[in-house]
């Protein structure tokens, strides 16, 4: 095994620790407030923050792996893409409606369909409303299992657990993902699991458990009724006097 010094294995370290504070954090905290947004009908900045937090997990998980995220910018459907050629992560191949939804509309589409739904959804440009939006409660149930499957794998693909042994203890973490596919927790620090963890009942870890059957699956509440609704551009009734044959 080729020796690995002191310094190289503290800025290893120092490196996988700001991904996780700069990336996975902040993903939690945009995946949080996106799920806050959407049970309070502002689902325009649903889109915004729900495509935040899966760039930044895709980036993680590149970065984590030795790979750069520069390149990207804010286009989650290349990051996805990326994301597949680095290693044999888990991530899902298709949506499954919960049982519990059985009663509510549910739109098929793919992992890539989805992601580019978001991704046009929650355009930059789209924060004033260029685009207008569509949506149901589909989007909230995918988005969950989405980031449940990426945020599992924002590790190292494989990882040295002791550089400074002869005897190379190497951690396949896919593998371990595989054997035990309902494990999903990463740090005890991270946002998510901090509010999981509390023993109270506080507001926001009820918006966070509500209806979220990937991270609760315990959980026996179901909705209602199905959400629907959507959103023209402010622009679109320009359009519509300019094409009026009597319009000035």
């Amino acid at each position: 095994m080729e020796e690995i010094s002191d310094l190289e294995y503290d800025v290893s370290a120092s490196s996988r620790m700001i991904v996780q504070r700069m990336f996975i954090h902040t993903a939690d905290n945009n995946y949080i407030t996106a799920r806050w947004l959407f049970l309070n009908q502002m689902q325009s900045d649903f889109f915004w923050l729900a495509a935040h937090a899966i760039e930044k997990y895709l980036k993680a998980i590149l970065l984590l792996n030795g790979k750069s995220s520069h390149s990207y910018g804010h286009n989650i459907v290349k990051l996805y893409e990326s994301t597949l050629e680095v290693g044999d992560f888990i991530f899902p191949d298709h949506f499954v409606r919960p049982e519990k939804l059985h009663h509510i509309f549910w739109r098929e589409r793919t992992i890539e369909q989805y992601i580019q739904h978001i991704a046009e959804k929650g355009n930059f440009n789209n924060r004033y409303m260029l685009y207008g939006y569509s949506f149901s409660h589909c989007d909230l149930f995918k988005l969950d299992q989405l980031v449940w499957a990426i945020r599992r794998c924002c590790r190292a693909h494989k990882q040295i657990l002791n550089p400074f042994d002869e005897e190379v203890n190497q951690q396949d973490w896919m593998h371990i993902l595989k054997n035990y596919p309902n494990e999903w927790r990463l740090h005890n620090f991270s946002p998510i699991e901090k509010l999981l963890y509390e023993n109270d009942r506080t507001l926001l870890k009820e918006i966070f458990l509500k209806l979220n059957y990937p991270f609760a699956p315990e959980q026996t509440e179901s909705p209602n009724q199905g959400c629907f609704g959507s959103a023209n551009s402010p622009l679109d009734e320009w359009f519509m006097y300019m094409e009026n044959p009597s319009a000035s």
